[in-house]
């Protein structure tokens, strides 16, 4: 049984993302001896990259691992979920599978998590802007004005891939259906109406010189469905 899952949602992943995994799971251990703590990757339809001999070294390398595979990409928060129904652990986090945040960051939510709060959310900062291209550092602002003029959020970095909950956060995630990235805007909006989570913020810092994926025009226009849903569930729901 273990106390602390980390959900790793996985596509077409950098060479060495097996070694990040088991270099950071080791250090994450070695600062909660207190704690078991496992981690779940998700396959999600990956074409390149996520190979036979990773699952290998990882099952050899890393306790308390879990991976799953599906042939049909179907997007982060599809796999999120996917993971999370497969959980076993009272404590969640999510991030991404080349861990772009500092362990520090990744440490303090946890025991923040863990001192009493039902979901941990990461605030990015600054700095992180200039790791983003012109097109994504658009968007992201976009997305702020989005979630604090019309969402009227009280959290207006919802993107940050860096999230922790216990129990109650659970089902709240699994209460989200959009399978993409504004998942994460979702699973806050339907936390804060419930009105009745204990939620707190928290300032995260990405490792430097992390190589952060573009975002296409493509990508974008599957957001559009799931900006709408936003609303109606804001206002309607």
């Amino acid at each position: 049984m273990v106390d602390v899952e980390i959900i790793l949602p996985c596509y077409n992943p950098h060479e060495g993302w097996a070694q990040l995994i088991y270099k950071n799971m080791k250090e994450l251990g070695c600062k909660h001896p207190q704690l078991s703590i496992g981690c779940i990757v998700i396959n999600d339809g990956s074409t390149s990259g996520f190979t036979i001999e990773n699952m290998q070294f990882l099952n050899a390398m890393v306790p308390n691992c879990q991976v799953y595979s599906y042939t049909r990409n179907k997007g982060k928060g599809y796999a999120v979920r996917y993971g999370i129904e497969r959980s076993v652990a009272y404590y969640l986090m999510y991030t991404d599978i080349d861990f772009p945040f500092e362990l520090s960051s990744m440490q303090n939510m946890l025991e923040t998590l863990i001192s009493g709060m039902d979901i941990v959310l990461g605030h990015r900062q600054k700095c992180y802007d200039h790791q983003l291209s012109s097109f994504r550092r658009f968007l992201s602002t976009g997305s702020h004005v989005f979630n604090k003029v019309l969402l009227r959020l009280p959290y207006v970095d919802t993107q940050g891939g860096l999230k922790c909950f216990n129990e109650k956060g659970k089902q709240i995630m699994m209460q989200t259906s959009l399978n993409r990235y504004l998942f994460d805007t979702e699973f806050l909006l339907l936390a804060t109406k419930s009105g009745n989570l204990k939620i707190k913020e928290l300032s995260i810092q990405t490792i430097p010189g992390i190589q952060l994926r573009d975002m296409g025009f493509a990508t974008l226009k599957k957001e559009i469905f799931g900006i709408f849903l936003l609303l109606y569930i804001k206002f309607f729901k």
